[in-house]
C-alpha cells in the first residue's frame, strides 16, 4: 500500500513540480544567452546598470522557486492530512507511519532535483560570465587551481568536499522538510487559525534549532578566540568547516527524529480535522 500511496503522490505533484524545474532551466537558458550576448561590448553607459539588474533578477527568482517548490510540497501535506482530504486519507488501511512516509518520500526527492537544478543554473550562469569576461588561459588557470584552493581553504580534496556537501545537503533537507510536517502537525493542535498557529511553531521550532546550533558551535569558537594567531592558521578555517558540517549533520539527524516523532505522535493520538 505505501508502494501505491508514493507512485500516487508523484503523480499528482509532478505537473507542478516540471514546471517549478522548468522554470529553472529556462531561467538558467536565459542567462547563459545574455552573458554570451554581444550587448555587453556595447559603449555605453548604462551597461553596468543593466548587468547589476540582470543578477538581482536572478537572484529574486532563483529564490522565488525555492520558496515555491518548499510552499507547495508544503501546502500538499497539509491539505491532504489536515483538512477535509485529510477524513479519507485517515481511513485508508495504512499506519500514520506510511502515510508521513508517502508525503515525504516524493517531497525529499524534488527538493533534491530543484536543489541541484538550482546549483546547475548557478554554475552554468558563472561559467557564462567567466567565459565572457575572462580570458581562455585565465579560465584554465582558475579551473586547475581549483583542487589546491579547496584543500587550503578546507583541508580536504575536492571528492572529500563534494561527498561532505553531498551528506549534509541530505540530511539538512530531510530534517527540514520533517520541521515542517512537525510545524504544520502542532498546528493542528490549535482550534482557531490553524495556519497561523503552524507558520508560528515553524518559526518557534526554527529558533530554538538555531539556538542549539549557536551552542554546539561555542566552544570551537572559544577555542579560536583564545589560539594565537600562528595555531589559529593550523586548525583554523579547514577545521572550522569540518567542525561545522559535522555539527550540522549531526544536530541534522537528531532534530529530525524528534520532528518525525511529533509528527507521527500528533497523527496517531492528537488528530484535529475539525
Amino acid at each position: 500500500m505505501l508502494g501505491k500511496l508514493i507512485k500516487h503522490e508523484f503523480k499528482a505533484v509532478s505537473n507542478v513540480m516540471l514546471l517549478i524545474n522548468g522554470c529553472t532551466l529556462l531561467l538558467s537558458l536565459i542567462g547563459c544567452l545574455t552573458f554570451v550576448s554581444p550587448l555587453w561590448e556595447l559603449d555605453n553607459a548604462y551597461i553596468p546598470f543593466m548587468a547589476v539588474c540582470s543578477v538581482t533578477v536572478y537572484y529574486i527568482a532563483i529564490i522565488a522557486i525555492s520558496f515555491s517548490t518548499v510552499i507547495y510540497l508544503m501546502l500538499r501535506f497539509y491539505k491532504n492530512l489536515y483538512t477535509d482530504e485529510g477524513y479519507l486519507m485517515h481511513t485508508l488501511p495504512v499506519t500514520p507511519r506510511q502515510l508521513i512516509l508517502s508525503k515525504g518520500i516524493p517531497a525529499f526527492c524534488w527538493l533534491i532535483i530543484t536543489s541541484l537544478l538550482i546549483g546547475f543554473s548557478v554554475f552554468s550562469i558563472l561559467i557564462s560570465a567567466a567565459l565572457k569576461f575572462m580570458s581562455e588561459s585565465d579560465l584554465r588557470e582558475i579551473i586547475s587551481r581549483l583542487p589546491q584552493m579547496l584543500e587550503e581553504l578546507y583541508g580536504m580534496h575536492g571528492a572529500q568536499y563534494i561527498s561532505i556537501m553531498l551528506i549534509v545537503m541530505v540530511i539538512s533537507s530531510i530534517s527540514g522538510l520533517l520541521m515542517i510536517y512537525a510545524a504544520i502537525s502542532m498546528g493542528q493542535l490549535f482550534s482557531k487559525h490553524k495556519i497561523i498557529s503552524s507558520v508560528g511553531c515553524y518559526v518557534l521550532l526554527l529558533m530554538i534549532n538555531q539556538l542549539i546550533a549557536m551552542i554546539i558551535m561555542a566552544p570551537y569558537y572559544a577555542r579560536m578566540i583564545l589560539l594565537d594567531s600562528n595555531n589559529m592558521n593550523d586548525v583554523g578555517m579547514s577545521g572550522y568547516f569540518l567542525y561545522v558540517w559535522i555539527s550540522t549533520a549531526v544536530l541534522g539527524l537528531i532534530s529530525g527524529a524528534v520532528y518525525y516523532v511529533i509528527t507521527e505522535y500528533i497523527i496517531t493520538k492528537k488528530l484535529n480535522l475539525e
